[in-house]
């Protein structure tokens, strides 16, 4: 996974590493992660914590806002072949027959089980209260399976869209954050609320990234992730030091 910017590229090989056998080229490693990080705080003049009011708006969050907008451009092309069938005013996923048949002439049955399943998740979340659907969206998402953008796709480095990761079956941590940010505003939690996350995993001593839900933004915010599936108040994850968080 990266910290994206027209300055600064960090790229951080995801390595699983015991916390309790930590070499010498893995602590030299650490060490590195966290100049990098002060570098990128000092550069963009970025506050500690989760309070939201405190982030420093910059060129950092706008650059990753607009490779956000890249996914969901992708995404909209599916919304556009269902003839716009993504019901906003309902809060589901709906996509036509017609986009279902391409998906399974193209990837197989497996693949549009997935889309189904995920479907149904939005369906099954209405009139749920908006903890209940962070947790269904959560668990659903947690299910996938963990791969690397080089092993995915041959790239250093490629944020996919809810499909494109449910087709594959498995993504890294920003698609994780990504899958469960756009499915939860298709399901009408609005914008304000959500915040994707780049955080360091102390316990990996990781660039990581997760998905922050805001109930309000003077408080600490719930912490969706893929490392730990509870879902847990930012105070209750130690483990992770926030450095910048974005929408878009």
């Amino acid at each position: 996974m990266t910290f994206k910017n027209t300055y600064f590229l960090l790229i951080v090989i995801v390595t699983m590493v015991s916390p309790l056998n930590i070499s010498a080229a893995t602590q030299v490693n650490t060490l590195t992660l966290d100049r990098q990080i002060a570098n990128v705080k000092n550069l963009y003049s970025l506050y500690e914590g989760w309070d939201i009011s405190l982030r420093a708006s910059s060129s950092l969050s706008s650059q990753n806002a607009f490779f956000l907008a890249q996914v969901d451009k992708r995404l909209d092309k599916y919304w556009a072949d269902a003839g716009n069938n993504l019901a906003a005013d309902n809060d589901v996923i709906n996509l036509t027959s017609d986009v279902l048949e391409k998906i399974f002439q193209q990837h197989g049955s497996a693949a549009l089980k997935r889309i189904l399943d995920w479907q149904r998740v939005s369906f099954l979340s209405k009139g749920l209260s908006q903890q209940a659907m962070l947790n269904q969206v959560n668990d659903f998402f947690n299910r996938l399976g963990f791969k690397s953008d080089q092993e995915n796709w041959g790239l250093t480095d490629y944020w996919t869209s809810p499909i494109e990761f449910l087709i594959s079956n498995a993504g890294d941590c920003e698609d994780f954050a990504i899958a469960k940010y756009f499915t939860l505003i298709a399901m009408g939690v609005e914008i304000e609320r959500l915040r994707i996350t780049y955080v360091k995993s102390e316990r990996r001593s990781q660039a990581h990234m997760v998905l922050a839900y805001y109930e309000d933004i003077s408080k600490e915010p719930l912490i969706l992730d893929n490392l730990n599936t509870k879902i847990l108040p930012a105070t209750k994850r130690p483990d992770l030091t926030p450095v910048f968080s974005f929408n878009g």
